[in-house]
């Protein structure tokens, strides 16, 4: 499965692992229901559709880590990050 809750961490952790799918937006706002603290780790994403990252930034749900290169960043721009500043220079 693509999304794996974490909930003995403080805040629980949903990572997104592999191709996250359309499907995997249910699952999503299930987690987000659930758990209104959720942060989201997305480095170990290799694709993530365009739905659930829709969702990410419209409820602005807190990202702990993203996939590498600077597009994810671009992508989930109004999401409040809770990494660190990153030095990279990817470009989309």
């Amino acid at each position: 499965m693509p999304l794996k809750l974490a909930t003995e961490t403080t805040p629980p952790i949903l990572f997104g692992e592999g191709i996250v799918t359309i499907e995997e937006t249910d699952v999503l706002l299930e987690a987000l229901k659930e758990h209104p603290g959720l942060c989201v780790d997305l480095s170990g994403c290799e694709h993530l559709h365009t739905a659930p990252l829709q969702t990410l930034r419209l409820l602005k749900v807190p990202i702990a880590a993203l996939p590498h290169g600077n597009f994810w960043k671009f992508c989930l721009d109004p999401c409040p990050l809770t990494l660190a500043p990153s030095k990279e220079t990817d470009t989309p």
